[in-house]
């Protein structure tokens, strides 16, 4: 995303022409243009909604119409600024040419997207992300989160992003988004973003609830298997024996071969306990039990699978293995 030359600034009070109605939502352009502006309301940056041409050196748009959301303003075909609108009162939005050496805005929902496309931009230049920088940007991130809370700016926020990794994880910090749900929801159903991660964030409850149970240190929850012979093995009856549980419905080579895997921790005195595709299985093996898991257990793993449980004689989960 690139601006004239935006800062982060609060607001200021002479942008526009002195004419212009109070709460205006202003922005100064930090270049000089001759060219019509044209309106976007983003994610769509195909479908144009609206254009304005300078009049005494000043833009306007009339966005009283217009749903609260994202926009972005198209200034020639490299430089562009986005922009948060609610909508709710009709408000002109004011870009003034040459009045400032660079971009400003007195808004307090699109400063705060500013913020948060800056930072992106700043860890777009990062080509080996570490713990430490990672740890940096989340602390900017959270400084603008404080800020942000009631804002539709959540939602590139809790995308921000190193590469592959995300700065917010939608397992370990589900609590931030959960709370931003209601928000997301205030964004357009056009918006596939916001519609995905509402999505992510009702699914990775499962996983929260998951981590929660089944993790190192934790005493194994009780549980149940039952074997095509009609035998049972649960946690009594492995009492002061190492296991490992196992569960998988992956059907392709990989899954076949991670399956080979596990099953040589019956040669470190451990036991398997396992609910696996019948293709998985040749030859029965000795301390391999195969089998159905009971109701809750089954679809606790089934939102982590591939799973494997590491459970030392105690009954104390030493290792968690998840989409192996």
């Amino acid at each position: 995303m690139k601006y004239f030359g935006i800062a982060i600034i609060g607001a200021i009070a002479t942008a526009c022409a002195p004419e212009q109605p109070q709460g205006n939502l202003l922005i100064d352009l930090n270049g000089t243009t001759a060219n019509t502006i044209y309106a976007y309301a983003l994610p769509n940056i195909t479908d144009v909604i609206d254009s304005a041409t300078a009049k005494a050196s000043v833009y306007h748009f009339d966005t009283s119409e217009w749903p609260y959301g994202f926009y972005r303003f198209t200034i020639d075909s490299i430089n562009h600024i986005d922009i948060v609108t609610s909508g709710n009162a009709p408000i002109n939005i004011c870009a003034r040419l040459n009045h400032l050496l660079e971009a400003t805005t007195n808004d307090t929902e699109t400063n705060l997207l500013w913020n948060v496309e800056r930072l992106q931009a700043v860890a777009d230049t990062i080509t080996l992300p570490t713990d430490s920088l990672i740890s940096v940007l989340r602390q900017q991130a959270d400084h603008i989160r404080s800020h942000a809370a009631n804002s539709i700016v959540m939602l590139p926020l809790l995308n921000l992003h190193v590469q592959q990794t995300n700065i917010y994880n939608i397992v370990a910090d589900h609590n931030i988004f959960v709370a931003a749900t209601p928000i997301l929801h205030r964004i357009d159903s056009t918006n596939a973003t916001a519609v995905t991660l509402i999505a992510q964030t009702e699914e990775a409850k499962k996983m929260t609830d998951f981590a929660a149970k089944y993790q190192k240190t934790n005493e194994l929850p009780q549980f149940s298997l039952s074997t095509a012979s009609g035998y049972t093995v649960n946690n009594n009856n492995l009492a002061g024996t190492p296991f490992v549980l196992y569960y998988s419905t992956d059907t392709t080579s990989q899954g076949i071969q991670r399956w080979e895997t596990i099953s040589w921790a019956r040669f470190s005195n451990q036991k398997v306990v396992a609910c696996v595709p019948q293709k998985y299985l040749k030859t029965p093996k000795t301390n391999i039990f195969i089998g159905t898991f009971d109701a809750q257990t089954t679809q606790t793993f089934s939102c982590a699978e591939s799973v494997a449980i590491y459970v030392d004689k105690q009954g104390v989960i030493t290792k968690v293995d998840v989409r192996l």
